[in-house]
């Protein structure tokens, strides 16, 4: 294998130094604190540290995050309750992260990302990812705490249909109000992972519940789905089929790549295990999107290695090319 390959493949990249690639990631700007990733066992901890080394932040925004660990769900959405703490979704918020949200006081739709894939997804607890969850064992009560932090508006029949889907890949999905769908409506019950159109429909919106209680909120950094953080180098994805670090699976998935004619990502497992790639009218948006479905199922650090024909590498990578 070449080199300049072999460095874009393990090279990983995360915010907070020292800390594990799996952690959630942490970015103060201004009086907002990014949070993006999924959720660990020690994230709760780390999470009330960030904040407390930066007192004036009193908004949290939840970037493209897949859930994650209940014990630490339940730490951050406590500190997010307690201190009165803003929140905002910036892209996907589901399982976990949706809870976190919900956990805020103000609570809105993020204005940098399109809000065609942007929605907050709620579900039951799962022992395991893909797993049978409460399904009807749903402890008494569990509703209130949906029901207390929306004011009352929420359904507590729907809040108990989304508790007892028996797979953690349904959901309730719940999209901003203005956006326009082809169904009339923007509030969704999934009872596993399908299309918009085999789910059952609901005409009240996210704000009609409580779920979220503003309009569209500012987030204040340059998001990492942003292209030109990206360098693309001289090298064509075709590179990659010389090397040896691909399974024949992970070959196809490269084929398949390159055949495509839109604008598109591909993002690999900083311990290889997981290639994906996703196309899109827009650069940004696939680049976003595979990134969260890599860390849907990878442990580790998912990196950005090609965009559109070129293999690619950020800032961090370049840095570390040719270092132990």
């Amino acid at each position: 294998m070449k080199p300049v390959i072999a460095a874009l493949l393990i090279g990983a990249v995360w915010i907070g130094g020292g800390r594990a690639p799996q952690a959630l990631e942490f970015k103060i700007s201004e009086n907002q604190m990014i949070v993006t990733g999924k959720i660990y066992n020690t994230d709760a901890l780390d999470f009330n540290r960030t904040l407390d080394k930066n007192p004036k932040v009193d908004t949290i925004v939840l970037r493209q995050m897949p859930g994650g660990k209940v014990t630490a769900m339940e730490g951050i959405a406590a500190t997010v309750e307690d201190k009165k703490l803003n929140t905002i979704v910036s892209g996907i918020c589901v399982s976990a992260c949706a809870h976190i949200f919900l956990a805020g006081e103000k609570r809105q739709f993020s204005d940098d990302f399109p809000l065609s894939n942007s929605y907050l997804g709620f579900h039951g607890v799962y022992p395991a990812p893909g797993s049978g969850g409460w399904m009807t064992d749903v402890p008494d009560g569990a509703e209130r705490w949906y029901m207390e932090r929306s004011g009352g508006k929420l359904d507590p029949e729907l809040v108990l249909d989304w508790l007892r889907i028996s797979r953690s890949s349904g959901m309730a999905r719940f999209f901003h109000p203005e956006l326009k769908t082809r169904f009339g409506v923007v509030s969704f019950l999934c009872e596993k992972r399908k299309a918009l159109g085999d789910c059952r429909r609901f005409q009240k919106t996210a704000l009609d519940y409580g779920i979220i209680t503003a309009a569209l909120g500012h987030v204040k950094d340059t998001p990492y789905w942003t292209p030109g953080l990206y360098k693309q180098t001289e090298l064509n994805v075709s590179e990659l089929l010389q090397g040896n670090v691909l399974n024949d699976a992970n070959e196809e998935i490269v084929e398949e790549y390159m055949k495509d004619g839109k604008r598109r990502a591909m993002v690999m497992s900083d311990d290889g295990k997981w290639l994906f790639w996703n196309s899109n009218k827009g650069l940004k948006v696939a680049i976003a999107m595979v990134i969260f479905r890599c860390r849907m199922s990878s442990d580790t650090e998912c990196n950005v290695i090609a965009l559109d024909g070129n293999l690619t590498k950020t800032p961090l990578q370049i840095e570390r090319i040719g270092k132990p």
